[in-house]
This record gives C-alpha cells, structure tokens and sequence, in this order.
C-alpha cells in the first residue's frame, strides 16, 4: 500500500489525476472497516490532512448553505443553523455511529462511499443538495440526486474528489419526519432510512419530499409517493388509501434479500415509516 499527504491543493489534485483508483484518507471510517473485513486495502491512499482545513466547516455561500466535504457529523449535530432550518439532515447525522465515530467520519465520504444505505443521503436528498466536485481542470456542480449512476457508481470523473456539499434555502417546512432502521436502536448500521419533508404554511397547499436509503441500488427519492400525497393527504390513512400507497411505494424501490434483511422487510418498515409521517401531520 502507497501512502501520500500533499501539502497543498494542487498537489493533492495532482495525485488525484495520477492514480485514479486512489482513495481519499477522509475519516477513515469506512476504508479501514471494508480494508479489515476483505483483507485488502487500496492500493494507493491519498490523506489531505495538510489542507483538509479548507475544505471543512459550515457557512452561507450566495445565499446557499456550504458544507465542506471533510467536515465531520458530529460538527453538522452541533450546529445551530442546520438544528433550525435543516433539522432532517442534523437529525440523521445525530444517528451516524458514535460521537467517537462522527468526529471522524466526514460527510463527503459518506457520500462517495456509494453505500444503498448511507444514512445522510435521504435527508440530503430532500433537501435537493447539490454537489461540487473539483479536478485539475476546475470545479463543477450537479444535483445529488444526479451523483449515483448505479450500485457503488458514481458520476465523479477520473482525478476528481468532492470539494462541497450545498443546500438550497430551506423551505418552509410544516412536517419534517426522519426515521432510521437497524439492528439495535445506537451504533446501528442501516437497514432501510427514510427522510420526509412537508411543506406549506397553513391555509396553503401541502407539497412533500420523501428519500429512502437501503431499498434500491442507489438511495432514492420516492416521486411516485410524492406524487399520491399531494393529492390526497386525507385519504392516506383509510385502508383504501394505503393501497395505493403501497403501490406507489413499489413503483419508487427495489429492495432486495441480503444481510441487512429481507425485501419485504424493507419494504414494509418503509411503507410503515411513511404511514407513520403522515399521521402525525
């Protein structure tokens, strides 16, 4: 195993576009744990400790939240502006391993990591996120919802890494619901997560966003769900309405039998997640 830690961005850029299956020293807490249990480790590991510094941290950017990749979740817990406006994602950070864990692992590695199940994706998912990713040729911009191509795919190109996470301005939000699936309530890695915001102040239409984790090949948003509560909130309860809301449900995912559980596990804990935002609202 090769072992390099540029001191400044364009080096580490450099070492980026010239071993292009390098991975990113980021918390460590993913290639450690998958390097113990396989027996292997990559080949080459890039650590940008020297400049990881200006790539991290939280703060407003043209009106926009910048989240920088190698910030740690326990940073995003803690943070007051994310607690109030963007509670889903503070919410989900906040069940991300151990506080030893989260001072560690970083939000864009948990993002690159490409895991279905990846605890922050639902909730970055709904707030509609964007990513900017940068190379040695500048720094581009696409949707998060954009990012995964396919099981562990991803859309960053050769000698690219994830500069930044973005959030939009917060919606004015009636319900937000985050909800998490696993074998033990703490310390817990996720069987299926669901993410939901509803929107819309009283007297005016409701609209809703809902993402899902560990239910398909990349995590999802659920648009056909989306679509059936938007136009009929009251009737969801009834056990007409929850009919079609399993059937919306299996048009959005694609769970499958492995280790974490069963497709119909999955499917139901999620069908029950959704059921259960709906009738708090």
């Amino acid at each position: 195993m090769k072992y390099l830690r540029p001191a400044t961005i364009p080096e580490f850029l450099a070492g980026l576009s010239d071993h292009p299956g390098a991975r990113i020293l980021a918390g460590a807490t993913d290639v450690v744990p998958q390097g113990r249990k396989s027996g292997q480790f990559p080949a080459i590991l890039i650590d940008p400790g020297a400049i990881r510094d200006q790539f991290e941290g939280i703060r407003t950017e043209g009106g926009w939240l910048w989240i920088g990749a190698f910030t740690p979740f326990q940073e995003i817990v803690d943070d007051p502006r994310l607690n109030r406006d963007y509670r889903v994602l503070a919410e989900a950070a906040r069940w991300i391993g151990s506080r030893q864990i989260r001072n560690m692992a970083t939000v864009g590695g948990n993002i690159a990591n490409a895991s279905p199940a990846g605890d922050s994706m639902p909730a970055l998912l709904v707030y509609e996120a964007s990513l900017r990713c940068r190379g040695l040729s500048g720094a581009r911009e696409l949707p998060l919802a954009e990012f995964y191509l396919g099981y562990k795919q991803t859309a960053l190109r050769a000698g690219e890494f994830i500069e930044a996470v973005l959030l939009p301005p917060p919606p004015t939000v009636r319900k937000d619901y985050y909800r998490k699936a696993g074998p033990r309530r703490v310390l817990s890695i996720s069987r299926t997560a669901l993410a939901g915001l509803v929107e819309g102040g009283p007297g005016t239409a409701l609209a809703c966003r809902l993402a899902a984790a560990g239910v398909a090949p990349v995590p999802v948003r659920l648009r056909n769900v989306e679509a059936l509560l938007q136009s009929g909130f009251p009737h969801i309860p009834d056990e007409q309405g929850r009919e079609s809301l399993a059937a919306a449900l299996r048009d959005d995912i694609a769970p499958i039998t492995d280790l974490r559980g069963s497709a119909e596990y999955k499917f139901q804990v999620t069908l029950n997640f959704i059921s259960e935002m709906i009738e708090e609202l």
